[in-house]
């Protein structure tokens, strides 16, 4: 399984790649769409909910997807501007931790919002056949 990693730390309004990209491409291979999809777990307070010392995050977020070309973090930023986005279904004007999946083809996610204080973090699994974490 790969999962890719999208963090919202309190002062940024678009989330970042471990590779500092603001938008995640996604695999969009047929297989991965036949009863699989892809976990999507917005994750506000560390540790989870109820559990360790970490203090959860403030703040609202939404992840959003596309298959505008223009959304490719590899074009140009001036094609990136005009990316058309859709909020996930579920996964919209969040203030909590919450889970959910995308079970629809799309090329890109990314993690937009407000954070007032702590950090969210959107982890995007992947199922493959390898063993390996891209976090």
């Amino acid at each position: 399984m790969a999962v890719y990693q999208l963090t919202l730390a309190a002062g940024q309004t678009v989330a970042t790649t471990l590779n500092g990209q603001t938008v995640q491409r996604l695999p969009v291979h047929y297989e991965l769409f036949q009863g699989n999809g892809i976990s999507c777990l917005v994750n506000f307070s560390g540790q989870g909910i109820g559990f360790g010392t970490i203090t959860p995050a403030q703040g609202t977020v939404t992840l959003q997807v596309s298959n505008d070309p223009n959304a490719n973090p590899n074009g140009p930023l001036s094609a990136q501007a005009l990316a058309r986005w859709n909020n996930h279904d579920t996964l919209f004007s969040l203030t909590t931790d919450k889970n959910s999946s995308i079970i629809y083809p799309c090329s890109f996610c990314r993690l937009v919002g407000t954070v007032t204080s702590g950090t969210v973090i959107a982890f995007i699994g992947v199922s493959d056949n390898s063993n390996q974490m891209v976090i």
